[in-house]
């Protein structure tokens, strides 16, 4: 990541979105549009997979947490962990069940920087009791011979990345952001659209789920074709 200062987002998010947060030093996701309830939780980790494939989930941005600089930024982070603000929907999936996807998804033993360390940031006594409940049960999978090095604690301020790392897959199809009029920056960074589409036109989901959502994406019909078109080319995406 680059240029420029990141931008502070103070917890609880204010927005009409609800939220879950990730670290992670690869971008890459899922899609959405404007939920209905507010909530945040942030993980994070070194290599952490996509998430594209949870219809609950709605959005997500890039960035930085769990450091005490102010403003950080991919060449001046500081002691902050790179970091996914997930935002999903509770009437639609859990924390447990973002948790479970967490778990499945990266390696929790591998030894990194503090820049890419798997990590998971509560924001309430729940949340902790969750999350420490679900490191064990996934100690208990993994058996003596692995140590988890994931690390357990309170959210901090989250800022987001600087705007080139946003939606960094959908970005590569400028057509796309034009024909949505969509431009980079707090729009990009807070488009349900253009969070599922990033997923979809980085090779994560299939056909059908695209098309079981393209009603409520509402894509002008030479878009969908687009996307649809570029779905098709991903092995992985064709099944079903």
């Amino acid at each position: 990541m680059g240029c420029g200062a990141s931008k502070k987002v103070p917890y609880p998010r204010e927005s009409m979105q609800s939220s879950i947060k990730v670290s992670n030093n690869e971008q890459r996701n899922i899609v959405s549009r404007t939920p209905r309830v507010k909530r945040v939780v942030i993980m994070g980790d070194e290599k952490y997979k996509d998430w594209t494939g949870e219809r609950a989930t709605f959005g997500m941005s890039v960035g930085f947490s769990g450091g005490t600089s102010h403003d950080p930024t991919y060449r001046r982070l500081g002691d902050h962990t790179e970091t996914v603000d997930i935002e999903y929907d509770p009437n639609e999936t859990s924390y447990q069940e973002m948790l479970d996807l967490f778990w499945s998804n990266h390696n929790p033993t591998s030894n990194c920087s503090r820049q890419y360390m798997s990590a998971i940031f509560y924001h309430s006594p729940q949340q902790k009791a969750l999350a420490e409940a679900s490191l064990k049960a996934e100690e208990a999978r993994r058996g003596s011979g692995s140590r988890i090095t994931t690390k357990i604690t309170p959210a901090k301020a989250f800022y987001d990345a600087e705007n080139y790392h946003q939606k960094y897959l959908l970005q590569k199809h400028s057509y796309v952001l034009e024909e949505l009029d969509i431009e980079p920056g707090e729009e990009l960074i807070r488009s349900h659209v253009a969070a599922r589409l990033n997923g979809y036109l980085g090779g994560h989901g299939t056909r059908k789920d695209f098309d079981n959502e393209c009603q409520d994406l509402q894509l002008p019909p030479h878009v969908e074709s687009y996307v649809r078109g570029k779905i098709k080319h991903h092995p992985a995406s064709t099944k079903g």
